[in-house]
C-alpha cells in the first residue's frame, strides 16, 4: 500500500479492519435449511423435507437439528401458537452440521 494512504487509513482505523478481514476464514457451503409454512408442524416438515425416512425418525431428527426451536418454552394454552413451538419466521435445518 501506498504509504500516504496507509497512514489516512491508519488514522481512521481502517488499516486495522482491512488486514482483520484480509486473515478472516470464508465460508464456502451453507447448511440446507428453510421458512416454515404457516401452520407447520414437525410431521408437516418432515414429510415435506425427509419423504424417505420414516415419520418419527425424521421428526427426531428435525428436532436434534434445530434445538432453537424445539427446546423453545411452550406457548400459553390460550395462544395462537399454543401446541406448536414452530414459527413461520423460524429457520429451520433440513440438513445435519457440517464436521
Amino acid at each position: 500500500m501506498d504509504d500516504d494512504i496507509e497512514t489516512y487509513l491508519s488514522y481512521l482505523g481502517l488499516l486495522r479492519i482491512i488486514r482483520r478481514k484480509k486473515r478472516m476464514a470464508t465460508i464456502k457451503a451453507t447448511r440446507t435449511s428453510i421458512f416454515p409454512k404457516g401452520g407447520d408442524t414437525w410431521e408437516s416438515i418432515a414429510l415435506r423435507e425427509l419423504p424417505d425416512m420414516a415419520s418419527k425418525e425424521a421428526i427426531s431428527i428435525l428436532q436434534s437439528w434445530n434445538l432453537h426451536v424445539f427446546m423453545r418454552p411452550a406457548a400459553a394454552k390460550d395462544s395462537t401458537r399454543a401446541g406448536n413451538p414452530i414459527l413461520p419466521s423460524d429457520v429451520i435445518f433440513v440438513a445435519p452440521p457440517q464436521a
